[in-house]
């Protein structure tokens, strides 16, 4: 076997006249070195039943480049290679057997991806070894995965190919990976994911024929675990296949004076271990692995745990050490008997039956979260839809007394409205696949026109508003769900399900400002989401609902017998269960040479505010301010806001909401979040992002379903052209 360049060495020539007499001689180097079109060693090689595959030399070099990769090794090599099959490239990977070994020939320098053609074929040719023809499978490749020299440390094809492919040669258990490329040889001990493991793949670099680049001769300090052997001298390797259990590698380093040194010798040992009345025959020891490869050996045979495991034989004396070479042991032959004393890890019976994925029903692996939860497949515009449906899915005392409604569809588009919604998100949730919502679609058009609305120049169904459709859809469960459900008890003061889990009672409060003669008027309000208005200085969430619950309105005074300024104060006197905030990011602006609408609900732009503009603040207010910060000096800007949101929602209501407890103090966790992203609300994408568990979230855009994190949250919060929180929904949290 030789690995490495074939230009302006001697130990390459060298070694050409012992492979005369081998079975096979691998020759898997830079041999036709296209960036200079050498051809001396290709000329050599001909004269030898040789098997090649392609280095980074074989590229063509970039003066060349209306020429394609790999020319002039595809014309001087002709490897065996399936013509018929479609995912071949010819010589840049192929198989072939030799005596009871499978060889594989790979390239990092063609895609390795899983949806690549290499992939693909790779696991067909892995499919196909017959281990009771060929009990050795082999893989080379010009590339190391693992290499511990400091040259091409984290060489990109090479590390990318490990990613892509290191399960799958772990997978199906490849017993071998012969690698180039660093001028220097190394061998590993049995690995998989950098940790030496007894089921592992050895692998080797040996690049170390010859180059006019030289030697690559400083290593990493210290030694990797997984390394057992390195030296970086001109040498070349042996692969000896004794039978079907056992084989060597052998490593020479090349003298110009005399014969080549033997240095490295993998060696294995077959021995038997007796443990109590049991006894396990033909266990194949790695006399150069640490005796902590051996004890993982007998640990995966017996389940005695490695700090249990004591070990006699006469191959040395009283216990075995752990510090004790096995390579020096002359009497650990083939046969040599061993003695595990040691008990056995008792395995608890698990407290609950184990069920396996593949026995599971589709519903059985929706309801366990063994999978993504499903999405909603996009009917023509409905991402706003399907971003809404998705906010309200974790309420489950929504969904709960959803189930409890009487099927069947009837002349009520109530009924049938909320039936074709029970049916969808039980559906949703016994399917692992995005469903399509076709029936509630269509109930959704027929029961209300204008979310059937066609665009005339295109004829598709228009996008619309999300906070238009939940309004549609409280407004109709609204009168089927009125009885209580999921856990409530009751209903309270209201009257259905979707005011007793998002109603609030809203106070407000009429003062004339012009005279004190004039009774205030007072007037309850019912709403299902509070309002965060955003002007140029708006920054945080209090701030929003101030402008909302304070201001003032032009009104009639009796007393004065005229229109007078009347301040407006707008205070909660119930909280829900589950809080909804819209952020009013849109607008309507008139656009009367439009044909779809007399105006467009455009987004808001936060621009700077211009010369000179005067603040409306009056000197008592900046009073009131400054005793306030007074009050949160020493806060964080979070606590802050914290608190300003609170004063601004008048928390001291006399009683909680609805299956509030009594103590509840006005604290909610944001669970959802839906967002927008274009420049207004009939146009653009809706999404839904909704929280799993604690950091945990997923992100929906339509059927398309992924994970993310509570950073990804926080960059909803608006500015430029990203997605931007629209709607936010809260749970109360005591």
């Amino acid at each position: 076997i030789n690995r490495g360049g074939t230009d302006g060495a001697s130990s390459w020539s060298r070694c050409l006249p012992g492979c005369h007499g081998k079975e096979q001689a691998l020759f898997t180097v830079d041999a036709t070195d296209a960036s200079s079109l050498t051809s001396g060693s290709s000329r050599r090689l001909v004269m030898l039943r040789r098997m090649v595959s392609a280095g980074n030399h074989e590229k063509e070099h970039p003066c060349q480049a209306k020429v394609s990769k790999f020319v002039a090794y595809q014309v001087r090599f002709r490897m065996p290679y399936d013509r018929a099959n479609r995912l071949q490239r010819r010589n840049l990977y192929y198989g072939f057997r030799v005596g009871l070994v499978h060889f594989i020939i790979l390239t990092p320098y063609v895609d390795s991806s899983p949806t690549s053609l290499q992939y693909q074929w790779l696991e067909e040719e892995l499919v196909r070894v017959d281990r009771s023809v060929t009990p050795w499978v082999v893989v080379i490749m010009h590339g190391p995965w693992y290499n511990s020299n400091t040259a091409h440390q984290g060489s990109e094809p090479h590390m990318v190919m490990k990613k892509n492919m290191e399960d799958i040669l772990y997978r199906y258990k490849v017993d071998l990976a012969i690698a180039g490329h660093v001028h220097a040889y190394e061998r590993s001990y049995p690995v998989y994911k950098e940790t030496a493991q007894s089921d592992g793949t050895v692998y080797v670099v040996l690049g170390d024929a010859g180059n006019r680049e030289g030697l690559a001769p400083t290593y990493i300090d210290p030694q990797p675990a997984w390394s057992a052997y390195r030296q970086a001298d001109y040498g070349y390797a042996l692969l000896n296949v004794l039978n079907r259990t056992h084989a060597s590698v052998e490593w020479f380093e090349d003298q110009a004076q005399g014969d080549a040194i033997l240095h490295d010798s993998k060696m294995t040992a077959n021995v038997s271990v007796k443990w109590g009345k049991q006894v396990f025959k033909d266990v194949a020891v790695d006399k150069t692995a640490p005796v902590a490869v051996l004890k993982a050996q007998l640990y995966a045979l017996t389940s005695v745990p490695v700090e249990r495991q004591k070990l006699m034989s006469k191959a040395w004396k009283g216990m075995l050490k752990d510090d004790v070479d096995l390579s020096a042991l002359d009497k650990l032959v083939d046969g040599t008997g061993l003695m595990l004393m040691g008990s056995a890890e008792v395995v608890q019976k698990p407290k609950e039956p184990v069920v396996f994925l593949e026995d599971m029903t589709s519903k059985d692996i929706a309801a366990a979260g063994a999978v993504y939860p499903a999405g909603l497949v996009n009917l023509g515009n409905t991402c706003y839809m399907n971003a809404t449906l998705q906010c309200l899915r974790p309420v489950k005392e929504l969904r709960e007394s959803l189930k409890v409604q009487p099927g069947g569809m009837s002349g009520d588009l109530a009924n049938n409205f909320t039936t074709a919604l029970r049916d969808m998100y039980m559906q949703l949730d016994n399917s692992v696949d995005s469903i399509t919502p076709a029936l509630f679609v269509s109930v959704l058009r027929r029961a209300y026109p204008q979310f059937a609305q066609q665009s005339p120049r295109g004829g598709g169904f228009m996008q619309q508003d999300s906070e238009e459709f939940l309004s549609t859809l409280f407004s109709t469960l609204q009168q089927s769900l009125t009885q209580p459900a999921g856990g409530l008890k009751s209903l309270g003061p209201t009257s259905n399900m979707v005011d007793a889990l998002f109603g609030m009672e809203m106070n407000e409060t009429f003062e004339c400002g012009e005279t004190d003669m004039e009774t205030a008027v007072v007037k309850k309000e019912k709403a299902w989401k509070l309002v965060c208005n955003i002007t140029i200085e708006t920054n945080h969430l209090s701030e929003g609902i101030k402008i909302v619950s304070t201001g003032t309105v032009d009104k009639h005074s009796e007393v004065l017998g005229r229109n007078a300024t009347w301040k407006k104060t707008l205070r909660i006197n119930r909280l829900p269960k589950y809080l909804c905030v819209q952020f009013m990011r849109f607008y309507w602006k008139a656009t009367p040479e439009s044909r779809d609408h007399t105006g467009v609900k455009c987004k808001m732009l936060r621009q700077k505010p211009a010369a000179g503009a005067e603040k409306a603040d009056e000197a008592e207010e900046k009073k009131e301010e400054a005793e306030e910060d007074d009050a949160m000096e020493g806060l964080s800007e979070e606590d802050k806001a914290a608190l300003e949101t609170a004063r601004a929602l008048s928390m001291g209501a006399k009683s909680p909401g609805i299956e509030l407890p009594i103590d509840f103090q006005g604290n909610y966790e944001l669970y959802a979040i839906l967002t927008h992203k274009g420049r207004s609300a009939d146009s653009g994408h809706y999404m839904a992002w909704v929280r799993h568990k604690g950091d945990d979230w997923f992100c929906y855009d339509d059927d398309d379903v992924s994970p993310c994190k509570t950073e990804d949250i926080m960059k909803l919060k608006g500015g430029g052209d990203w997605h931007m929180a629209y709607l936010a929904f809260y749970r109360a949290k005591n």
